[in-house]
């Protein structure tokens, strides 16, 4: 049943309720608060907001579900996972359930009882945690329970609102499915090496294993017609399309559009940005999944990490100039490199694929995720390998020399400039590496936090140590 349908129902089923044990629980002395004229109970405000926040959440429980915060997101249990209820929906809910639960309820409609309500709720729920731990246990949710894998051994479970998912996977866990002869065909054509298959499933499999401690950011690179779109379709329905986001690379960036990666499996982008001003910062905690800055629009900023992996598509890699090496060891890349003639093209592969063989194709996902949990590194990929060495320098033969050198920053050790940059030069000639010119490679030893500094003779000195090779 879709959460809108559960609360509706939910207020639907609320009859006028009796306030008075609400009170006495709240330590309200009820004989001495009754108006004598009217003969109904008073109290402030604040006191009668409590009340009837804790018989919405009281009509919650009765009927089977539970409710929390985390943040200031409003969480909702199915039954199977847990369901980000949207501000305006969750609103409408408690003055829906306000209203049904006493006569006179003019007072419950006024916008100032409406915005103490509303506060006070917030306060009353119970704290969510949704923060990942760092386990080698998978725990997949499925339809029909969680599946849970510790030292090979696989056991489906009930569902439980203590696991803390925020997704389930549209389908059943059916152990004997295995055979999907259209994408295993399909893969073997698109990638063709065994190795680069491999590093997909982990890739797939992290996915599903997602309090395995693995940062990575995973691009699938290559021109057009080379089944990366076939790829797309299929794991948006693989896992689901409500748990998956496809922000772009520059949405990333934006408080406003992040928000929507928040307990997601997987954002799936459809492109790169070739941008020069690319937030290293963000996207290396985005690979470890450290708390980043999500925003409500018109609400205030909030911290999250209750976010998944990124998948990308890209023809290109992204230009980088900063931190470049700390961002080239997050990478993983599979290389789609084939190019499928328009006659060998099925427009309905996708389709075809995802009707019949998806209970498939997660057994061969988890298989690939017992395998990262074991051996907590990605198979290496030739292909990938060779685009990585030829990316590293393209984009910043400066970076390959300082970590070839071993250089790292210093408060007190110097050598001239020019001395280390005519080790540069010809560090650049022995490997055949277009080199940079001199204010250019000064420009990039102070973007990787060296400190360069002229004497008082104007000699120029960059504070280093190491020149180790």
């Amino acid at each position: 049943m879709k959460i809108n349908n559960i609360l509706d129902q939910i207020v639907h089923n609320i009859v006028i309720a009796d306030f008075l044990p609400t009170y006495a629980s709240l330590g309200i002395d009820i004989e001495s608060s009754i108006n004598p004229k009217t003969g109904e109970i008073a109290v402030s405000n604040d006191i009668e907001a409590v009340a009837v926040a804790k018989l919405i959440i009281q009509h919650i429980c009765a009927a089977g579900f539970k409710v929390g915060k985390d943040a200031a997101s409003i969480y909702f249990f199915d039954g199977s996972k847990w369901v980000n209820i949207s501000t305006g929906h969750w609103n409408e809910f408690v003055k829906n359930c306000a209203v049904k639960l006493k006569t006179n309820f003019a007072k419950y409609l006024t916008a100032k009882f409406q915005i103490l309500l509303q506060q006070t709720i917030l306060v009353i729920l119970p704290n969510l945690s949704f923060d990942r731990i760092n386990s080698k246990t998978i725990k997949i949710n499925f339809v029909n329970g969680t599946l849970q894998i510790v030292n090979n051994r696989v056991e489906l479970l009930t569902h439980c609102d203590d696991d803390y998912f925020t997704y389930c996977l549209p389908y059943e866990y059916s152990p004997k499915d295995r055979e999907a002869p259209l994408f295993f065909n399909y893969l073997s054509r698109v990638l063709p090496e065994v190795q680069s298959r491999e590093l997909l499933q982990e890739l797939f499999g992290s996915v599903l294993a997602k309090d395995l401690n693995l940062e990575f950011l995973a691009i699938f690179l290559g021109n057009g017609a080379n089944g990366k779109s076939v790829l797309h379709q299929i794991v948006l329905a693989l896992f689901g399309i409500d748990n998956v986001s496809t922000l772009s690379w520059s949405q990333l960036f934006e408080p406003t559009e992040l928000i929507s990666f928040e307990g997601k499996l997987l954002n799936y982008g459809s492109e790169i940005s070739l941008s020069k001003n690319t937030n290293l910062d963000l996207i290396k905690k985005l690979c470890s999944r450290e708390h980043v800055t999500i925003r409500k629009r018109y609400q205030q900023s909030s911290h999250t990490t209750n976010y998944g992996r990124m998948f990308f598509n890209a023809n290109k890699l992204p230009v980088v100039s900063d931190s470049f090496f700390s961002f080239m060891r997050r990478l993983q890349l599979v290389i789609f490199d084939q190019t499928i003639d328009p006659q060998e093209r099925d427009i309905n592969l996708a389709n075809n694929i995802i009707q019949t063989e998806l209970t498939a194709i997660i057994n061969w996902v988890i298989e690939g995720a017992i395998r990262i949990s074991k051996q907590m590194k990605f198979t290496e990929s030739i292909k990938s390998k060779q685009i990585l060495d030829s990316y590293c320098v393209e984009q910043c033969t400066v970076a390959i020399f300082i970590n070839e050198y071993l250089l790292v920053p210093s408060q007190t050790r110097k050598r001239l400039l020019n001395e280390v940059f005519n080790l540069y030069v010809g560090f650049c000639n022995e490997r055949k590496y277009r080199c940079v010119h001199y204010s250019e490679f000064s420009s990039r030893l102070r973007q990787n936090s060296f400190e360069i500094r002229k004497s008082n003779q104007n000699k120029t000195f960059v504070f280093a140590e190491g020149f180790s090779t």
